[in-house]
């Protein structure tokens, strides 16, 4: 998983639907072997790049068999970035579970506070993330400094990991509570919940990155992987045996410590405790219900709810009472036609029809046009739902006029008057059927566009009456279908009415 903050292109086109995001969730973030480059072998193109004196060298952990690892000369300006600017980093301590492993060799006695591991804002120096080597000792510890406000001060492991030799090194982090690994062995656990939350903006082995680089380590890094989950004791004693992040089978994407059915990650996410199954405080418990809203936990995590929320989506109808209505109980507008589910439910309308009584009007149009939503006699007058009226068959040579209440004209692209003819008596607008459209650009106030509309009615050229339609649904979808249909019928579009059936 890339990340960096997505750009989503949904492009609106005349007679077309929208693009709508797409994005895949992944355990491992990155990962790093470092032979000749720092390419990401996850696949999920979090590259880094080496600056300073940094270099890939022909030394490995013999576990390994073989391959490159990187050198750092411990001097300014050396260390090594994942997803450098313009880019920011991971982030991947902001998650709220992640693991980390590594291989490093390098010499306690000359490395006095340096960082293996480091996230850190480029604009403001207070909040770090390190993990390092000892800040006033020479002793080979591995050292852990956190701050943002208050801090995590310099506690170190037990265990040596900086004595010239190869060492692995791993920790995973479930909320604010870090378990430190030293060649595949729990060494220590460190809280640091007394920590503010921040977002970094670096990613850096080999040093921290702020404003500038500080705290540069001399030595060599091998095989950086890293996940947004967390490894198991196994897990982690696999890779400190030689296995390589991208063969480990023992990572679980719904890791579930208590087992209680409920995934840590989502029991963090919502504010229960993942280390208990409802023993300790039966809230937090696969039957526990902290939202007294008659659903357990195992009810709104298999509907996608919120546990702290008697009403996930606002609609002012319960969620147990959703999942009895057979609404969405993720979904305000569980129909779509512009009324609250809780407001049909009031009114009497249903909740599960945007067209209640089946008079081609949505529930909420008769609403705002002061008819009876549960009436199929009642419905507004034709000419109080006109929203645009175009005649098409005339031009300026730049846009053809709308004569209905907003004067919405459309602009011609590809086209110019050669495409306003005179078919069968009457001034029509012809279309090549490859590239000739035409636009109006709307603002936030308009009527228009279709995009708003539920229903709309359509006429092609000079067919009989009994061709004009109610189409209801998606309107985009709707006048796409309309379009292809009067190709189809007429080639010449003699005139076109779009009639506002009230959202």
């Amino acid at each position: 998983m890339n990340y960096q903050t997505p750009s989503y292109w949904r492009p609106i086109l005349a007679g077309s639907l929208a693009l709508l995001p797409f994005s895949a969730q992944s355990e491992l973030v990155g990962y790093y072997k470092f032979d000749g480059n720092f390419d990401d072998s996850s696949g999920n193109g979090n590259a880094g790049e080496l600056f300073g004196g940094a270099s890939y060298v022909p030394e490995s952990p013999t576990v390994l068999g073989g391959g490159q690892s990187i050198l750092f000369d411990g001097q300014p300006g050396t260390y090594g970035a994942i997803n450098p600017s313009p880019k920011e980093g991971l982030a991947i301590t902001a998650q709220p579970f992640h693991s980390v492993s590594m291989w490093v060799k390098a010499d306690g006695l000359q490395n006095r506070d340096k960082r293996i591991f480091s996230e850190a804002q480029s604009t403001d120096n207070n909040p770090l993330f390190n993990v390092g080597t000892a800040n006033n000792a020479d002793n080979g510890t591995v050292d852990i400094y956190i701050r943002a406000g208050a801090s995590l001060n310099h506690p170190r492991s037990i265990g040596i990991a900086f004595d010239d030799t190869w060492h692995h090194v791993a920790w995973t982090a479930q909320g604010k509570v870090m378990d430190l690994y030293i060649d595949g062995v729990f060494d220590s656990q460190f809280d640091y919940n007394t920590v503010n939350d921040f977002i970094p903006t670096t990613t850096t082995i080999g040093g921290i990155l702020r404003v500038s680089d500080c705290c540069n380590y001399f030595g060599n890094i091998d095989e950086v992987a890293i996940w947004d989950s967390i490894l198991s004791a196994d897990d982690i004693a696999s890779l400190a045996e030689g296995t390589s992040a991208d063969e480990l089978t023992g990572v679980k994407p719904n890791l579930d410590l208590d087992d209680d059915g409920l995934p840590n990650k989502w029991e963090v996410e919502n504010g229960l405790d993942p280390n208990d199954n409802g023993s300790v405080d039966p809230k937090n418990g696969a039957n526990g219900d902290p939202d007294n809203d008659q659903l357990t936990n195992a009810d709104e995590f298999a509907n996608g709810s919120n546990p702290n929320d008697a009403d996930t989506d606002s609609d002012e109808v319960k969620d147990a009472q959703e999942i009895a209505l057979g609404t969405d109980i993720l979904d305000p507008d569980s129909d779509g036609d512009g009324l609250l589910d809780g407001d049909e439910v009031t009114r009497g309308t249903n909740p599960l029809a945007a067209d209640t009584d089946g008079d081609g009007i949505t529930d909420n149009g008769e609403i705002l046009a002061g008819t009876d939503p549960k009436d199929p006699n009642s419905f507004p007058s034709e000419d109080d739902t006109l929203a645009a009226y175009w005649p098409l068959d005339s031009t300026d040579g730049a846009t053809t006029p709308d004569l209905g209440p907003y004067g919405y004209d459309l602009e011609l692209r590809n086209m110019d008057a050669t495409n306003f003819v005179t078919s069968e008596g009457r001034a029509v607008a012809s279309f090549d059927g490859i590239e000739d459209f035409l636009v109006r650009k709307s603002s936030a106030n308009d009527i228009l566009p279709i995009s708003k509309m539920r229903h709309l009615r359509f006429r092609c050229g000079s067919k009989p009456p009994g061709l004009i339609k109610m189409i209801g649904g998606f309107s985009r979808k709707a006048l796409n279908l309309a379009m292809i249909l009067c190709s189809i019928l007429e080639p010449a579009i003699m005139d076109l009415i779009i009639q506002l059936m009230f959202t």
